[in-house]
């Protein structure tokens, strides 16, 4: 949808075009271009007349601006501009855990703060779990069209959208600037090193090596038995089978395992190594260099937890454009409540649902479907 059209687009193509949108922010290279795309995405997919993203600083302070619009629809770039959070309609939403927040009388103002004119300003939380870490501002200062109960409910889930994918791809450069680090880091020898001969069981550490186990040097034991010790539990398994692997087939496969520090702390270590051969063909040494990893493999995990909350997101979009169609094919309010909760049952997965309905008065609420304890409606 055009921002010059003035129609209001039916729910359930704006939920299909809000899962078209998610594929399409999914694929932003950058955290600037995802901005950019975000803003440019509801203005032209969703219809909102102006659109900006604001983002938090680290110690959530100062909101910077990213990208926005003008008064003629045109994107605007807004990386100059800044709200702090003493500002009295951004304290009150703080402190509110609803996803938007709707002001119908409001004064809008101008890339100057200058007003303008008057409509509704909508503010859209931008949450990365219980943290916000952002706003989305949107307001009708173009066309002047009265704000619909179903465009809040679909701000509140662009909000959601997003904020998971700013949070994923922020996740996508942390990883390949550890990973950038940590190539570095070899390249410049910052590793522990280490030594071990399999027909005296000797083990040789480097100072940085007793180092990241948090030991020194004299207190290392030289023994392969005192090295497996750091080993958690879980993974002294996989150290039986490198070495079981290097021995017998010649054959030091890279290994990431974790270890308990002395001091009680987990770390993870990616290992590698190589090995010696004596004139009859058999090892004599090996040989090998450990790095930590583990804020490395810390944003791996978060980005792998990203992209399975992403997907499922993706998932119930589709979900729901799908139910909405059902439910507009209901040839009855009956049939629609039942439609409704069986959907939210089957098709979204909730335990129990339920649905009431308001006398004229608001002073009743009757149930009209809903499930039992065993799943049944």
């Amino acid at each position: 949808m055009n921002s010059q059209n003035e129609d209001v687009l039916p729910f359930s193509e704006q939920l299909k075009r809000l899962h078209k949108l998610s594929i399409q922010l999914s694929r932003a290279e950058t955290l600037d271009t995802f901005c950019r795309m975000a803003v440019e995405g509801a203005r032209n997919e969703l219809g909102f007349d102006r659109f900006s993203v604001w983002l938090y600083n680290e110690d959530r302070t100062v909101l910077h601006g990213t990208y926005g619009t003008d008064e003629q629809g045109n994107t605007r770039d807004e990386h100059a501009l800044t709200w702090t959070v003493f500002d009295p309609w951004l304290l009150e939403f703080d402190d509110n855990s609803t996803p938007v927040n709707v002001h119908r009388d409001a004064p809008l103002r101008n890339y100057y703060e200058q007003e303008v004119d008057r409509g509704w300003n909508v503010t859209v939380a931008l949450r990365d779990g219980d943290s916000l870490i952002g706003v989305c501002s949107v307001d009708n200062v173009i066309h002047h069209r009265p704000l619909l109960s179903t465009e809040v409910e679909l701000l509140g889930l662009y909000g959601s959208l997003v904020a998971h994918l700013y949070a994923r791809k922020k996740a996508e450069e942390s990883l390949k600037e550890s990973e950038a680090f940590l190539k570095m880091s070899q390249e410049a020898s910052l590793c522990g090193s280490w030594k071990w001969n399999p027909h005296t069981n000797h083990v040789v550490w480097s100072e940085e090596m007793c180092y990241l186990h948090g030991i020194s040097q004299e207190e290392f034991q030289g023994t392969l038995e005192h090295t497996a010790s750091f080993f958690v539990p879980e993974d002294r398994l996989a150290l039986s089978v490198q070495i079981e692997r290097i021995l017998k087939a010649h054959i030091f496969d890279p290994i990431v395992y974790r270890i308990t520090r002395t001091d009680g702390e987990e770390r993870t270590l990616l290992g590698r190594g190589t090995f010696h051969l004596d004139t009859h063909g058999q090892i004599d040494t090996i040989i090998g260099t450990v790095v930590d990893i583990t804020e490395t493999n810390q944003t791996k995990t978060a980005l792998q937890q990203r992209e399975e909350e992403l997907i499922h997101l993706s998932e119930q979009l589709k979900k729901l454009h799908e139910i909405s169609i059902s439910i507009a094919h209901a040839t009855s309010l009956e049939e629609l409540c039942l439609r409704a909760v069986e959907h939210l049952r089957d098709d979204l997965g909730f335990d129990r649902t339920g649905i009431g309905l308001y006398n004229d008065a608001k002073t009743v609420l009757t149930g009209v479907y809903g499930t039992d304890e065993k799943g049944k409606t």
